[in-house]
């Protein structure tokens, strides 16, 4: 036996389609829109961590880093440090990028080591790319 839909009918599921439809174009935007695009991190959650520095390349890559300091890097004209909230942060320190002046940051690293007197940091530390 065959069922015939009617223009009745069909008119019928399209109504109850249309509604079902905008409920999960609903959701997803909604999940979409309070999803953040990227993971970030608090600073204050690791502020107690030792800093460990990149200086970015210009292409999204880096040319030059130090680390562990428990002594923050120092305000450098022609250097920008910011917190890399959208990187990924390693257990033990605290990770900025750095852009500007190569040779200023390096410079700048080289004066941190000289402020580290405790002997563990002195042994964690290290310079490369500079």
């Amino acid at each position: 036996m065959r069922t015939r839909m009617t223009q009745h009918s069909s008119s019928n599921l399209v109504l109850l389609v249309s509604p079902l439809s905008m409920l999960l174009i609903s959701v997803v935007l909604l999940f979409i829109t309070i999803t953040p695009s990227y993971a970030t991190v608090n600073p204050e959650s690791i502020s107690n961590e030792p800093y460990q520095y990149f200086h970015s390349d210009g292409v999204g890559g880096s040319n030059a880093v130090c680390w562990l300091s428990r002594v923050p890097m120092p305000i450098i004209q022609g250097v920008q440090c910011r917190f890399a909230d959208t990187i990924s942060q390693i257990k033990g320190r605290q990770i900025w990028q750095c852009e500007g002046d190569q040779i200023k940051f390096c410079d700048a690293c080289h004066d941190l080591e000289k402020q580290l007197t405790d002997p563990k940091d002195l042994v964690r530390w290290k310079v490369q790319g500079c």
